[in-house]
C-alpha cells in the first residue's frame, strides 16, 4: 500500500516544490492498448501526492512533445486533448470520482458507481479544486506542462484508506495514448474500471 504523506505547507507559491520534495512520487508508466504503428514512449507523466488533513494535493508533471489543447470550458471532452486524470473512491462507498484536466485547466468531473450515468458536480466544486497549469500558448512549446490542484475531502485521519488510479491520455492527439499508474486488464481502453484501483493510506 502506498502512503500519502502529510506536507508542511500549502502556500500556493511553494506547494509544487513541497510536493516534489516531501510528497509521494508515482510514475504513470503503463503504456496500454498501444497500436503497433504508434510510438508513445516519449510521453512521460509523474504524479506527486500529499495532504494537509483537509485536502489531497496533486501535482502532475508531463513531458509530451506533441500537445493538443483545444478545450477551454469545464465539462467538455478534455480527454480528447492531452489530459491527466485521477479517479478515486473513499473506502466506505462503491462510488468513485473522476477528475480529468487538460493543459488549459479545463476539467471534466463526474461521480457514480460506473462509467454510465455519471453525476456532474456544480461549477463551484470545480472552482474549489484551485486548478493551475503551466501551459502557455506562446511558442516555442518546450515539451513540458503541469497541473496542480487539491481535492477537498472528508476528514483525513491517520491511516485512512483511499482507492485510486491515475492516467495520462489523449484520445485525439497526434499519437493517441492511454497510460496508467496501475495496470488495467481490459482489451480496449477503459479507465472506468474501479476494480483495478489500488489502495493508498494517509500518513
Amino acid at each position: 500500500m502506498l502512503t500519502i504523506p502529510l506536507i508542511g505547507t500549502t502556500d500556493s507559491h511553494q506547494i509544487s516544490h513541497e510536493l516534489k520534495v516531501k510528497g509521494l512520487k508515482t510514475e504513470i508508466s503503463h503504456y496500454q492498448w498501444e497500436r503497433s504503428e504508434d510510438t508513445i514512449h516519449d510521453i512521460h507523466a509523474t504524479l506527486y501526492l500529499g495532504h494537509d488533513n483537509h485536502s489531497l494535493y496533486l501535482y502532475f508533471e508531463v513531458k509530451e512533445p506533441l500537445l493538443r489543447a483545444t478545450y477551454n470550458e469545464h465539462f467538455s471532452n478534455v480527454f480528447e486533448d492531452s489530459c491527466v486524470e485521477f479517479f478515486f473512491r473513499e473506502s466506505d462507498t462503491p462510488n468513485y470520482t473522476n477528475i480529468e484536466i487538460n493543459p488549459h485547466g479545463a476539467a471534466l468531473v463526474g461521480y457514480g458507481e460506473d462509467r454510465n450515468n455519471r453525476i456532474h458536480p456544480s461549477i463551484e466544486y470545480i472552482h474549489s479544486l484551485g486548478i493551475t497549469t503551466t501551459f502557455s500558448e506562446e511558442l516555442p512549446y518546450n515539451g513540458f506542462w503541469s497541473v496542480l490542484y487539491h481535492i477537498p475531502m472528508r476528514n483525513i485521519e491517520k491511516d485512512k484508506v483511499m482507492y485510486a488510479n491515475a492516467y495520462k491520455c489523449g484520445d485525439l492527439t497526434t499519437v493517441p495514448h492511454f497510460i496508467t499508474l496501475f495496470y488495467i486488464d481490459t482489451q480496449s481502453p477503459d479507465f472506468h474500471q474501479s476494480s483495478y484501483f489500488q489502495p493508498f493510506n494517509f500518513e
